[in-house]
């Protein structure tokens, strides 16, 4: 082994991790819903986290009546959402902040600071590329590049390959005849 202790120095940036609200905020009273479908914060991060329930929840909060067994989930969802927002530190949407931070004399960390940085899910991006690909008048104009991940075993050509299973994408390893013109 050639590494040594020596070798090793301290940084003084770390990457902190932090839910969205301090646990502190997190309480429960008689108005609890109404307040949660008020705060802008919460709103934005349940429509990006999971949309469907964002408008079934606004819904709700506007009178609409629903059967008693639907309202007690939606009110367990919007319950689980909101103490994700103020307990779990695991980047998800706008559920939690990640930021970079000094070590030094102050131990206060202001999350406020910060600004929201978002990726595009995978699966959509795969989905969309697949609906573009298909419409004719764009088609034409695409252009398609070789599978980067392709390498040779013996008299086959392989290369990961992703598919959908139901609406997630999967990865497999894949194999062809090799050809010289998949290769050039």
């Amino acid at each position: 082994m050639n590494w040594k202790p020596e070798e090793i120095t301290f940084s003084s940036a770390l990457v902190v991790r932090t839910p969205a609200f301090p646990f502190s905020r997190l309480s429960f009273d008689d108005n609890f819903f109404r307040d949660i479908m008020a705060d802008e914060t919460f709103l934005r991060a349940l429509y990006l986290a999971n949309p469907s329930v964002f408008l079934e929840a606004e819904s709700w909060m506007s009178g609409k009546k629903m059967e008693a067994k639907r309202e007690k989930k939606l009110r367990r969802t919007l319950f689980n959402y909101w103490s994700r927002m103020h307990s779990n530190c695991t980047p998800f949407g706008f559920f939690a902040n990640v930021f970079t931070a000094h070590w030094g004399d102050q131990t206060q960390i202001n999350v406020d600071e910060g600004h929201p940085a978002l990726r595009v899910d995978m699966d959509l991006l795969a989905h969309l590329a697949g609906y573009i690909e298909n419409i004719p008048e764009i088609r034409n104009f695409l252009l398609f590049y070789p599978n980067n991940t392709c390498y040779e075993v013996d008299d086959k050509i392989r290369y990961n390959e992703f598919y959908f299973e139901g609406t997630k994408m999967r990865y497999r390893l894949s194999a062809v005849e090799n050809s010289d013109l998949l290769l050039d």
